[in-house]
């Protein structure tokens, strides 16, 4: 007895033969693949790889504490000596300390500029503003 449903569905017969060919067929060129780039890597790439080579010896410390003794002086050298770093100029390398003693005799303005900005020209024009002006803060009598 067929219903509505029944014939909206598929056909359960599978065709075998169809998916035994399938299959067949994939082995068949994964094997025919296989084979023919084992044998282009075995002919094809003869005298074209590069030879192996020897890497040269590792650099090692063989005077760690003489090296250490070294770099320590050359850096206690930087931070405790005076240098010229520009003579032309005038500028030379103090040590730390001798830098933080001036820069705690500054008091809250250490770190202020050394000099102050030269001021920059602004733009000129015949029709600039005049400033305006301020009124006096001298006392009454006093000399100006």
């Amino acid at each position: 007895m067929a219903t509505d449903t029944d014939a909206d569905l598929q056909n359960p017969d599978v065709d075998a033969r169809a998916i035994v060919m399938l299959v067949a067929g994939f082995l068949i060129f994964a094997a025919i693949s296989g084979i023919g780039l084992r044998f282009y890597y075995m002919h094809a790439h003869v005298g074209l790889a590069i030879q192996p080579r020897s890497f040269p010896e590792p650099r090692l410390e063989t005077r760690n504490g003489q090296d250490l003794d070294a770099l320590q002086k050359r850096q206690r050298g930087q931070l405790q000596d005076y240098v010229w770093r520009d003579r032309e100029r005038g500028l030379v390398r103090i040590p730390l300390a001798r830098a933080m003693e001036i820069i705690a005799s500054r008091g809250a303005g250490a770190y202020d500029p050394l000099e102050t900005p030269a001021p920059t020209p602004g733009p000129t024009s015949a029709a600039a503003p005049a400033p305006p002006s301020t009124p006096s803060l001298t006392p009454a009598g006093a000399p100006q």
